[in-house]
């Protein structure tokens, strides 16, 4: 069955595709781009590169968790994509979309080995660190944290029309 809906993004209006959700849309890029600066760990580009070169490239005991992580990121974004589609709800920042991934790794992390589970929440705290300083340290409408979003967008080539 194909989808009746409308085929544009409800995130950011651009058409929207699998490559769009998880990787070119201004929310997954921002979402992938602060892990990039939490963990130093480059985005995936597309599905097939993350479950080829991408993961590969990891040895396999950081792999294990990097998937875990993976799997939360593309989770929150279908999420969030169905909140907005099907009940016109939005997340009210990025933040809430970082934190809902990383309660989700949190509630997975329970699976695992004990000390698989310790190195997952570790990650979480860190990143949720990175996106407090980045959010909080200038106050939830400050134009001083516009401007800072703002030249992330930048830096990272990721500028877009970008609504506050």
């Amino acid at each position: 069955m194909r989808w009746k809906g409308d085929s544009k993004c409800n995130l950011c209006g651009l058409d929207e595709n699998i490559q769009h959700l998880f990787f070119d849309c201004r929310v997954a890029r921002f979402v992938w781009n602060i892990i990039f600066i939490t963990f130093d760990i480059q985005p995936p580009k597309s599905n097939y590169h993350l479950f080829g070169s991408w993961i590969r490239r990891f040895a396999p005991g950081p792999r294990k968790l990097i998937l875990v992580g993976v799997a939360a990121i593309c989770w929150v974004l279908w999420l969030n994509r169905n909140d907005a589609v099907f009940q016109n709800l939005m997340a009210n920042s990025y933040l809430q979309v970082i934190f809902r991934g990383t309660f989700w790794i949190r509630q997975w992390s329970l699976l695992s080995k004990e000390e698989e589970g310790k190195k997952m929440k570790q990650g979480c705290s860190l990143l949720e660190g990175v996106v407090l300083h980045l959010f909080g340290s200038c106050g939830w409408k400050n134009q001083k944290r516009r401007v800072i979003v703002l030249w992330l967008l930048i830096l990272l080539g990721d500028l877009c029309l970008v609504s506050y």
